[in-house]
């Protein structure tokens, strides 16, 4: 089997870049095969991620995937709602976004960040949508 096989990814998962004292949690959906297979999040040749988190500010410099580990260093930390990889949020279901969630909030509880970002519109309709059809309810607006 080559390196693109299933075999090859499916049980591969990232490390959170999350430590003491962060104040911004960048939470995405899921590892997509690329990122999984180097470790690194966000790591397709064509996402804009890391670009725009230095064009935003958000970061002093340009930096990549590659980088990702350097967060921490700006108070930033960065994990996945579903830690399982995939070629496409199609695949997901709606349990993995709940039993997701339910970790989220203890990662939440432990960092205590001042902000807790969702990376994407995707990931906010995705993950609304699954809320909405349990006890936990969809995210209610502050302020």
């Amino acid at each position: 089997m080559g390196n693109d096989s299933k075999s090859s990814w499916a049980d591969l998962r990232l490390t959170d870049a999350i430590e003491p004292g962060v104040r911004v949690l960048l939470v995405g959906i899921n590892p997509g095969v690329l990122s999984a297979q180097t470790g690194h999040h966000f790591a397709g040749p064509t996402n804009r991620f890391w670009g725009l988190l230095y064009e935003a500010g958000i970061v002093p410099e340009p930096i990549t995937h590659e980088d990702d580990v350097r967060l921490p260093e700006w108070g930033i930390g960065m994990t996945n709602l579903v830690a399982r990889p995939t070629t496409g949020i199609d695949t997901l279901n709606p349990i993995e976004y709940q039993e997701g969630w339910k970790i989220l909030e203890k990662k939440i509880e432990r960092f205590r960040p001042e902000i807790v970002a969702f990376v994407g519109v995707t990931m906010y309709r995705a993950l609304w949508r699954v809320l909405e059809q349990t006890a936990l309810g969809p995210p209610k607006p502050t302020g």
